[in-house]
């Protein structure tokens, strides 16, 4: 709970207005840094496509939203303990469908990136003999990649981040080879980058089952009304064309 209210402190609310009645305050926990969904601007607030949706659907069912930034474990530690209301940005999967509802906001796809070696005419294989793998540790790709060591890349480093900015720099640090992250993430990165070439690489054609992920908001099982509210204020901003207006402004 101590560590909950330190973060607190910096929580932003979502002011979202409902003309005929006060709006209730629901509580979001989000990953403190997963651009683009969530990340601090130049001015450092904090924002994002998942912020942004929230307030949309928020104003349509008539919620006010306070964003709760936490590294992503809090987030989980904080849900199961109903200090907040709903998680921002969840990787779908189905041992956490056995314990939350979802509301998929955007489907993704899991790409490796790496920077253009200018040396080599013939680029090599995207994962080889002792390639050296940054990753988010803990996260659906960390997995995935577990499961390609495991089976065909038995001497692949796998080198595990907090974050995906910090896996990012490990491959101008030098020390990893090729970075494994949802493309939309690979791409905000990137495009602050924008005096570096880079090569964008697809999963190994034996496990392109993987290449989609969802990226969902989250309620806890049993809590049905919360769950039907918030996707019926989702569906209110895809017919408005707020949400159609979010995907362009973040190059989703």
């Amino acid at each position: 709970m101590k560590k909950l209210n330190t973060y607190a402190v910096i929580a932003i609310t979502a002011i979202c207005f409902n003309t005929s009645a006060q709006a209730e305050i629901l509580k979001m926990g989000v990953n403190h840094n997963a651009p683009p969904y969530i990340y601090l601007d130049g001015n450092g607030h904090l924002t994002g496509f998942t912020i942004e949706l929230a307030e949309a659907i928020g104003k349509e069912a008539g919620f006010n939203v306070k964003v709760v930034p936490l590294p992503f474990a809090s987030v989980l530690a904080a849900m199961e303990n109903k200090e907040i209301d709903i998680i921002g940005q969840m990787y779908g999967s189905a041992e956490r469908a056995k314990i939350y509802d979802f509301i998929n906001s955007y489907n993704d796809e899991f790409k490796f990136i790496r920077l253009k070696n200018k040396v080599h005419a013939k680029p090599a294989a995207v994962l080889s003999e002792n390639t050296k793998v940054a990753v988010i540790e803990g996260s659906p790709q960390f997995k995935e990649l577990l499961t390609m060591q495991k089976q065909d890349y038995p001497s692949i480093v796998i080198r595990d981040a907090d974050t995906n900015f910090l896996a990012f720099k490990e491959l101008f640090q030098e020390k990893s080879e090729v970075m494994f992250a949802p493309i939309s993430e690979i791409n905000s990165l990137r495009n602050n980058y924008q005096q570096y070439e880079f090569e964008i690489l697809d999963i190994p054609p034996q496990y392109s089952h993987i290449q989609a992920i969802s990226i969902n908001y989250a309620t806890r099982k049993g809590e049905d009304d919360l769950h039907q509210r918030i996707l019926k204020g989702f569906e209110a901003t895809k017919a408005s064309g707020a949400y159609t207006a979010l995907l362009k402004k973040y190059n989703l």
